[in-house]
């Protein structure tokens, strides 16, 4: 009911704009209100900053997100379908198996092609352990790993978590149908 409330209000909607709309909500300094529910704002003017780039730069701060291949499977194709009914899924290698998947994959981790300033394209290997380096919160700015400088916001709760939870809250109650989906 609270997650209709939100949808009925047309106050929010999914940030579309630019070449990586998922990415942005997490790397700009300005949270994007059309998406942006609650977040946290840094500014070096006001003296407040976050270690973003620290922490998925440096192993010395316990261990920074490196997911699993399991994990990086439950991306989908760009044509919905699931990769992992590709036969070929088991037997992709790293350089490939991000072809032709859901756009956000590239946009969390860092793929091959992936340019950073002053900073390594393809993961650091005394940072991850999976070969699979999160850069969801962490700029491009490699000037700013291994310090507290970040000024990118921290993103609490965004509009597609509350379409989300409407969607799982149907399922839940066995009652969502298309049209649930569809809205």
């Amino acid at each position: 009911a609270a997650a209709k409330i939100v949808m009925d209000s047309k106050k929010y909607s999914l940030n579309t704009s630019g070449n990586q709309p998922y990415r942005d909500l997490f790397i700009t300094r300005i949270p994007k209100a059309n998406e942006v529910m609650l977040a946290t704002v840094y500014s070096v003017a006001d003296g407040i900053t976050n270690g973003m780039n620290r922490r998925s730069t440096a192993s010395t701060l316990g261990t920074p997100f490196s997911p699993i291949r399991q994990f990086m499977n439950i991306y989908l194709k760009l044509d919905g379908s699931r990769y992992t009914d590709d036969p070929s899924y088991l037997t992709d290698e790293f350089m490939t198996e991000f072809e032709g998947r859901d756009k956000r994959i590239a946009q969390t981790i860092r793929v091959p092609g992936t340019i950073r300033s002053n900073g390594p394209a393809y993961p650091d290997w005394q940072v991850t352990f999976t070969g699979y380096m999160g850069m969801k919160f962490c700029t491009d700015d490699a000037n700013l790993d291994g310090m507290y400088s970040n000024e990118n916001n921290y993103v609490w709760m965004r509009y597609a978590e509350v379409l989300l939870n409407y969607a799982e809250a149907k399922a839940e109650l066995g009652t969502l149908t298309d049209a649930d989906w569809a809205e």
